[in-house]
């Protein structure tokens, strides 16, 4: 067994091809980090510098025929890209046209009825761009750069800023530091969603944020 520290960008995917698992959950599923586990609900969402456990593989044994041909196939390790896409007004941008660039790969297709895009990409993916189309003749679009595993845990200050930010509550800063601007975003934030309007970070503002972003 060996132990490492999380890294930002990292997540039990890009891990799990890392250090030649054939999937995400031979990490966060191991024995060794159940305590890990209870404080990290989703294995794609990691915190920095947190202590991971990588378990031992086991060896798996096949037998082979002799002068014959033996095909083996080897799975790469891949995870899923899942955004919801909304307009300025909070609507979401149903049936759009995208298109999105990862590791020199393009995906492209159209956004479903609730503004949703679902992609499978390649586990070690760091960054990506999106482009989503905001009219038949893609004159205008919106567009962001991607960066994936970047997101901290929702109990944490840079996690919530970072997922005020991707709802609209804009935060100056996605530094962890509990500044006059993310208190103003969160107070916008339970005042919009029913919550009592003061700039606390709370067990309901964690729980209403989890609720409304998805994790």
């Amino acid at each position: 067994m060996q132990r490492i520290r999380i890294l930002a960008g990292d997540c039990c995917a890009s891990l799990a091809k890392e250090f030649g698992f054939a999937d995400g959950n031979a990490i966060y599923q191991a024995p060794e980090n159940q305590d890990f586990k209870k404080s990290h609900r989703n294995m794609h969402v990691l915190t920095t510098n947190q202590v991971l456990c990588i378990p031992d593989k086991k060896v798996k044994r096949e037998p082979l025929k002799l002068e014959q041909y033996n095909r083996f196939v080897v799975k790469g390790v891949i995870t899923e890209f899942i955004v919801s896409i909304g307009d300025f007004a909070g609507s979401a941008l149903a049936n759009h046209d995208y298109e999105l660039q990862v590791n020199g790969i393009k995906h492209s297709g159209k956004l479903d009825g609730a503004g949703k895009l679902k992609v499978k990409i390649d586990a070690t993916a760091r960054t990506g761009e999106l482009i989503v189309y905001l009219d038949k003749e893609r004159k205008n679009n919106l567009f962001w750069t991607l960066e994936f595993g970047a997101l901290q845990d929702v109990v944490d200050i840079a996690g919530i800023q970072a997922r005020l930010n991707n709802l609209g509550y804009v935060c100056r800063n996605e530094d962890g530091d509990l500044d006059d601007s993310t208190k103003a975003a969160i107070s916008r934030f339970k005042l919009v969603n029913g919550l009592a309007a003061n700039d606390r970070v709370d067990g309901a503002l964690v729980s209403k944020l989890n609720d409304v972003y998805g994790f």
